[in-house]
């Protein structure tokens, strides 16, 4: 009988842990943090970030480098983009801690056939996300992984993709018309890491002194020209929805 208690106390003490321990997502990368926690807002799991907040994504892999393997986290998921940015390969570190640690690439669906974000050759430092059909590509993926990991939340996550295909669309016509309304009918850049999002716009991309609209990486004086100011969402944000508002209002403030 007393060994019945004993295996009876032990089940329910572990039933305890395994509930006192919330599911929870890691990444280290801004874009991977903000797509988890757009999908993931409506449900009781946990995105964990773990560099430092104020440290710009050029730096992480440094940060990554250097960090005490034994303080990190051990997570039921990974969600990265290490296909396309293998400095910030996290997953194989946090596997030494927990074999049961499941992979998600946002960028390069892991299974046969999956999908996977386009790149121009040899330009692996793009911000890539920038390309919103890259962006939905990744909104998609990540949201049919981290479904199948908890499918009891799949319902949630699906509403959220919904939701931020949506965003996504309304942002991609609403800067459309912005160019048509303001006759904008070239691009330049001031960095090639913005090529993916002057790319996507679909207009002829000019040496700056021919172009009618520069997207810039920072504000610059111009008389003559319109610079749009991008966030390349290098540092932590929280969500897609507020960062997807806040590179609209940049343009509108640009082409005033």
């Amino acid at each position: 009988m007393k060994c019945v208690k004993h295996v009876c106390i032990g089940v329910l003490l572990s039933s305890i842990a395994a509930v006192s321990q919330s599911a929870s997502v890691v990444t280290v990368a801004p874009i991977t943090f903000a797509l988890s926690e757009s999908l993931l807002q409506s449900t009781d799991i946990e995105t964990l970030y773990l560099p430092p907040e104020r440290l710009p994504m050029n730096r992480i892999a440094g940060w990554l480098a250097r960090a005490d393997q034994a303080s990190l986290p051990v997570a039921d998921a990974v969600l990265t983009i290490e296909s396309v940015v293998p400095t910030l390969s996290l997953y194989p570190v946090l596997r030494q801690s927990s074999i049961r640690t499941i992979p998600i690439d946002a960028a390069y669906e892991l299974s046969p056939g999956g999908a996977k974000v386009s790149l121009r050759p040899e330009a692996d430092e793009d911000f890539f996300w920038l390309d919103s059909n890259n962006l939905t590509v990744m909104v998609n993926i990540s949201a049919r992984d981290l479904s199948r990991v908890w499918p009891e939340s799949a319902g949630s996550i699906e509403e959220q993709r919904r939701k931020l295909q949506r965003e996504i669309q309304k942002m991609t016509l609403a800067v459309d018309q912005l160019l048509l309304e303001q006759d904008v009918s070239r691009l330049a850049v001031t960095d090639d890491r913005l090529l993916p999002l002057a790319m996507s716009l679909s207009l002829p991309i000019v040496e700056r002194d021919e172009a009618d609209l520069v997207l810039s990486l920072s504000h610059q004086e111009s008389d003559h020209q319109m610079i749009w100011v991008v966030d390349p969402l290098i540092r932590k944000t929280d969500g897609l929805e507020g960062w997807l508002n806040d590179q609209l209002a940049s343009l509108q403030k640009a082409i005033r």
